[in-house]
């Protein structure tokens, strides 16, 4: 918030009302605050709660702020002048990659690993199963190793045994890839499209 303040009025833009939110996006996780303060459930929220944060911010701000030509000229300067950020989260918390605990998580007790049986995940604690269950465990592969994944790298995170599983389960996701054979790098910052 107090960046795009900053970057807003260093390109000479008029000052804007900024709302800035922590939008939890696992409506499982339990938000508590110690000690019980409302303002911070103004603030931190379940993926749910934003579109009536939203709303309520359209009632408090009626006026137009920008015509569209001012969003545009923002849109196109933001754009231009965004810098990828290259910090590894590894890295920047000195954490070792063999700290990081692997395997896919069950999506409903959360437990680590869960079994690749015929075509699904079984989870050996709650035997919950699910298709999709690795695709959670690719984005925190992304998030905290790297952007591309090899078929040795992805079994060794997924913690699954067989070349051929691996191959199919990553070409299933249509994901860009560039080289052949055993140097094929899957790109998983398509994984969401």
């Amino acid at each position: 918030m107090l960046q795009l303040e900053w970057w807003l009025q260093k390109n000479k833009f008029p000052q804007l009302p900024i709302a800035s939110f922590i939008v939890i996006s696992n409506p499982h996780t339990l938000l508590k605050a110690i000690p019980n303060d409302p303002k911070i459930f103004q603030k931190v929220m379940h993926a749910a709660a934003l579109p009536f944060k939203v709303e309520k911010l359209e009632r408090m701000y009626k006026k137009e702020w920008l015509n569209l030509k001012e969003i545009r000229k923002i849109s196109r300067l933001l754009i231009k002048q965004h810098i990828q950020l290259d910090d590894s989260v590894l890295d920047q918390y000195q954490i070792s990659k063999k700290e990081l605990l692997t395997g896919v998580q069950c999506t409903n007790c959360f437990s680590l690993p869960m079994q690749r049986k015929r075509g699904s995940w079984f989870c050996p604690h709650c035997k919950h199963s699910s298709k999709d269950a690795h695709l959670s465990s690719l984005h925190d592969y992304a998030l905290l190793v790297g952007t591309t994944i090899t078929n040795h790298q992805a079994r060794e995170f997924l913690q699954i045994p067989s070349i051929s599983v691996t191959s199919k389960l990553l070409t299933s996701l249509k994901l860009q890839h560039s080289g052949s054979l055993r140097g094929r790098k899957y790109e998983l910052s398509y994984l969401d499209e």
